[in-house]
């Protein structure tokens, strides 16, 4: 599920009936934007989980931010950057899960579906036009939570011209629950608006560090999902994040992002982003 883009919302306040044609054409200009900031919410991934609302959200719903943060202006909290990589220039902002929380009233999510569809990785590199990746190192204890359903691990977005423009592995662990997640997504850096994009992690350790050559970020303990605790109240849950991205073919880079929730070190976040191999 994906909410609303600004845009949509505001389209639709000047419509509070709509016939049939105007929420056709709405529906196919929010499929555009949808589209062309695919690569910009799938760098802003680590937004989005809520594990006590539905057992687990599925990975694509961490891409929900990304079409609000496509069209955020570049002047968020910019005076206090931290680092940068590719389209991310990261603050010390609140994080989105952060205002989220605290917006009053709290904000209601309007949501529209897009296609996914489960695969092995050889599957998976047929299907996408870039190279997938599968780590050949996981931590004990972890295993594909795909659905029921489905036999394969990884989940494949296919964006509304049929095209796989996201893929995730996600992970959870056989004893104490916890997810992790793994996700790759490209883009063409000439493709996109010019304005950064702000991601703010409130207070969470930021680190820069190598993986095979590559610049990667490390966000340490950041508020990146909600939960409900005993009391059915909608409380913050922190992940442990890694994020970097690899120059693919075309002149597109490939971004990867990966989250623990039971917060792995950075050693073994590590280890698995150098066992990565593609298919």
């Amino acid at each position: 599920m994906t909410d609303l883009t600004p845009l949509e919302k505001s389209l639709s306040k000047l419509a509070h009936q709509p016939g049939e044609r105007f929420a056709a054409e709405l529906r196919e200009r929010s499929l555009q934007d949808f589209d062309r900031y695919q690569p910009a919410r799938a760098a802003r991934k680590m937004f989005g989980q809520n594990r006590g609302l539905v057992l687990r959200l599925g990975s694509a719903l961490v891409l929900v931010s990304f079409i609000l943060m496509a069209f955020t202006p570049p002047g968020r909290a910019l005076a206090d950057v931290i680092f940068q990589l590719g389209l991310m220039i990261f603050t010390h902002a609140p994080t989105d899960i952060e205002l989220e929380l605290t917006a009053t009233p709290a904000a209601t999510r309007e949501s529209f579906f897009y296609d996914t569809i489960f695969a092995d990785p050889e599957e998976a590199g047929e299907k996408a036009d870039f190279p997938i990746y599968h780590p050949a190192f996981l931590p004990e204890g972890y295993y594909p939570s795909a659905p029921a359903d489905a036999s394969d691990p990884l989940s494949l977005i296919i964006n509304s011209s049929g095209e796989v423009s996201y893929v995730s592995l996600d992970l959870e662990h056989k004893e104490h629950k916890k997810i992790l997640l793994f996700s790759q997504s490209p883009y063409n850096p000439g493709e996109l608006p010019n304005e950064p994009i702000n991601v703010g992690v409130g207070d969470a350790k930021l680190q820069e560090v190598m993986i095979d050559g590559h610049k990667a970020i490390w966000m340490e303990s950041l508020i990146s999902g909600t939960n409900l605790d005993e009391n059915g109240q909608i409380v913050p849950v922190r992940y442990n994040v890694l994020v970097w991205e690899v120059p693919i073919e075309g002149g597109r880079r490939l971004h990867f992002y990966m989250m623990s929730e039971e917060l792995l070190p950075l050693d073994v976040m590590l280890r698995i982003a150098e066992s990565l191999e593609a298919h």
